[in-house]
């Protein structure tokens, strides 16, 4: 006799948000206000480009909503042509369901009119696409980790709670041990953090993000023969400005008298179960990948950080070009469970080109870990 489970899938819609959130509830996934969930509904890529993908699909047992995967959809260019691509995002089902998962992930990469699939999970979710002929991104580094400790008593502190301390022992580590990390810190990454340039350094909100943005991405599209993500002002707005969220977006901005020649976005987020604020920079533009313009954005992002009173700053991925430039500042550098970027190409005629590590420019912007 089979007692398996009569599963079906049926598409999101725009009523399902309490739905949602009970199954993210139990499946241990972070939850998310109303308003979070009526933005994701106004994505400009939906608009402006003329796509219409389901938001994602639900997974029913009956009437019962077991399972999820989202679909966050992006326009790209390569060799000056438009394609398109689509992130998996809040994938989670429910433990007696996880057999079935498969089921989604299989109705996700069946989507048609897709050029580049991508899922930038947890590692079992990465697993499973990769079982499904998802491959890791050859930008090998892309797992390794680079960062710099700007409160050493707060990061010290930090991590003795992740482990596990009580609170006598992480006040006291925390002093005891911040101090000589902090000596070392000043001398082993003494640098300048103010310009020493002609470049005009400012902070803005996202919502502050102006045609400037615009003019610069038209001109950035066609610089080099690698994928470049769409990042018009509607669409960087709209990216960087979700309501109700718990982190602070901070967008660095480089100017050569008035022209705008790069920016940098840095988020931060404090975790109150380690005392710790950290920061991380999701994005980074400069224009021709000048040197010049990565040192002033990266200082910028630096000094910030640490003016507010961040414990830590780090970065993910970015192409080679880039952390070479950051590998100057001395970072640490560690590595994360696992390759965190598989994806699977649709259209055969990009499979050799994007075999190419120089073709790509992939960071946090186009992964669910910048929304």
């Amino acid at each position: 006799m089979n007692n398996s489970p009569k599963l079906t899938l049926r598409e999101v819609e725009f009523e399902d948000y309490s739905e949602f959130e009970e199954l993210k509830k139990r499946v241990g996934l972070s939850s998310d206000s109303r308003e979070y969930w009526d933005n994701l509904w106004s994505n400009p890529t939906f608009k402006e480009e003329g796509i219409d993908p389901p938001h994602g699909w639900f997974l029913l047992d009956g009437e019962k909503t077991v399972g999820h995967i989202g679909n966050m959809p992006h326009v790209f260019y390569l060799d000056e042509e438009r394609h398109v691509a689509t992130t998996s995002t809040a994938m989670g089902v429910d433990s007696k369901y996880r057999a079935y998962s498969i089921l989604l992930a299989d109705t996700f990469f069946k989507q048609k009119n897709v050029d580049l699939f991508i899922t930038t999970g947890i590692e079992s979710v990465c697993k499973l696409f990769e079982f499904l002929k998802g491959k890791k991104i050859p930008q090998h580094d892309y797992n390794q980790v680079l960062y710099w400790i700007l409160n050493p008593t707060q990061f010290i502190e930090a991590g003795l709670k992740r482990k596990g301390q009580s609170s006598y022992p992480i006040l006291l580590g925390g002093k005891i041990l911040g101090l000589p990390v902090f000596f070392f810190e000043q001398l082993y990454r003494k640098f300048s953090i103010d310009n020493q340039d002609k470049f005009h350094m400012t902070e803005i909100d996202p919502l502050e993000i102006s045609y400037e943005f615009e003019i610069l991405w038209e001109r950035k599209k066609i610089e080099r023969n690698r994928i470049q993500f769409s990042r018009n002002s509607a669409l960087l707005r709209w990216h960087y400005n979700p309501p109700a969220k718990t982190f602070k977006t901070k967008i660095i901005c480089c100017h050569d008298n008035s022209r705008l020649i790069g920016y940098a976005v840095l988020r931060s987020e404090f975790e109150p179960s380690i005392g710790l604020l950290r920061s991380k920079i999701v994005d980074l533009i400069a224009e021709k990948d000048d040197p010049k313009i990565i040192d002033h954005l990266f200082r910028g992002c630096y000094k910030y950080a640490r003016e507010s009173g961040c414990g830590v700053i780090e970065v993910i991925g970015f192409p080679r070009v880039i952390r070479d430039c950051l590998d100057k500042y001395k970072p640490y550098k560690r590595y994360l469970p696992s390759f965190p970027y598989i994806c699977r190409i649709a259209n055969k005629q990009l499979t050799d080109i994007l075999k190419d590590e120089k073709r790509w420019y992939s960071s946090l912007y186009e992964t669910d870990g910048a929304w």
